[in-house]
């Protein structure tokens, strides 16, 4: 093997053997991030004070009935992280409530132990979902969960290692070009999924400081981003390329634009904590996540919503009544305080009611703190 053709080699060996969207030619100023990273003090998320939204619940938690395997299915009512993932939040509203502390410790334990079992980690799709998706999901709830513990200072000796670990193990088996993954790549992800990836990489490289983690969600978040035009419609789902992929009748397509735009909302939120201004940031076509959301609550309820909804559009997210909710929204509200958009107002009148279906950032208004 001549000279060149091995540095090659060694070159494509690299970059296999990095995470799978590591590119060479980042060339992101992230010493921002970095600095912030060097801190001993927890990068805190929310206020995390007790208010009216903090109506929590610990919930057992079977240390015998969850394991390793992290299935796919067409009913996400079948798979484990529709019912733990939400239970995550629950606890921490709870305690924040002023619960029992022995309760909740007691469930920190048995979260510990489920930890230490890895479960949800070994990828199996047999079609529908992904398992992946439902490992973002997972971790989405874990780094706020584990920033919490942080700020609060209630470990234990060993437990955050535990949950640690955990988490790195779902955010690597998360990528798509994993063997267990179906042999999808990372480039065969829905827009909605690689959003997903962005926000949920995005909690859990701040709550960790992991830096490499970080990029991963900025890289992801920044290829949606450049999509977003001047008007803030961003058309993945609706009137763009994966319309009409779920449904005939193409009554989801508003709603996975609207879940994907959430994620940005949470990503952008996490970007700026560390330094990294992303909300109103514009790109070379002039649009921003903060008119991409402009465009989503026009699109439901705002003024123009008889332009872009062609057809019946299933809405129940907006009402907290699906499992992909407008929580999100909370955040958008403490980057825009202006309250000028139909889906801000929207908001506080349906989240009074709660997130009952929500699997991320479930009990967000109460650990915000967002009262009005």
């Amino acid at each position: 093997m001549n000279k060149s053709v091995l540095i090659i080699s060694l070159l494509l060996l690299a970059f296999n053997v990095s995470n799978a969207n590591a590119f060479f030619w980042d060339n992101t100023d992230y010493s921002a991030v970095e600095k912030a990273f060097k801190s001993d003090e927890p990068i805190q998320f929310f206020e995390y004070k007790n208010n009216k939204f903090c109506n929590g619940d610990i919930s057992h938690i079977n240390t015998e009935k969850y394991t390793r395997k992290m299935n796919s299915s067409k009913n996400h009512s079948a798979v484990a992280y529709h019912y733990f993932a939400p239970t995550i939040l629950n606890a921490v509203a709870a305690h924040m409530e002023g619960r029992s502390d022995a309760q909740f410790f007691h469930w920190v334990d048995d979260f510990v132990t489920v930890a230490n079992k890895r479960i949800m980690t070994d990828n199996f799709w047999t079609g529908g979902n992904s398992p992946a998706y439902g490992q973002t999901i997972m971790l989405y709830n874990i780094a706020v969960f584990v920033n919490y513990m942080d700020v609060k200072g209630l470990w234990k000796k060993g437990q955050r290692e535990a949950v640690v670990g955990w988490g790195d193990e779902l955010y690597e088996k998360s990528h798509y070009d994993h063997h267990s993954n179906g042999n999808r790549k990372q480039s065969d992800r829905w827009s909605d999924t690689v959003s997903r990836a962005a926000a949920s990489y995005a909690l859990w490289s701040v709550a960790t400081k992991n830096l490499s983690q970080f990029k991963d969600s900025y890289r992801d978040f920044m290829s949606l981003q450049k999509r977003i035009k001047a008007n803030g419609a961003m058309n993945q789902f609706f009137e763009g390329h994966l319309s009409n992929k779920i449904k005939a009748d193409s009554s989801w397509d508003l709603y996975l634009e609207t879940k994907m735009s959430g994620d940005m909302v949470v990503a952008s939120y996490m970007y700026e904590l560390v330094g990294m201004p992303a909300f109103d940031v514009e790109n070379k076509k002039g649009g921003s996540v903060k008119k991409l959301i402009k465009w989503v609550s026009d699109a439901h309820i705002g003024p123009n919503n008889k332009l872009y909804h062609k057809g019946y559009q299933d809405d129940r997210h907006i009402d907290n009544l699906r499992a992909d909710t407008t929580t999100w929204m909370t955040l958008y509200r403490m980057m825009d305080t202006s309250d000028s958009i139909p889906l801000a107002k929207h908001h506080l009148r349906v989240s009074k009611m709660g997130y009952g279906n929500a699997k991320t950032l479930t009990y967000i208004r109460c650990l915000a703190n967002e009262l009005n």
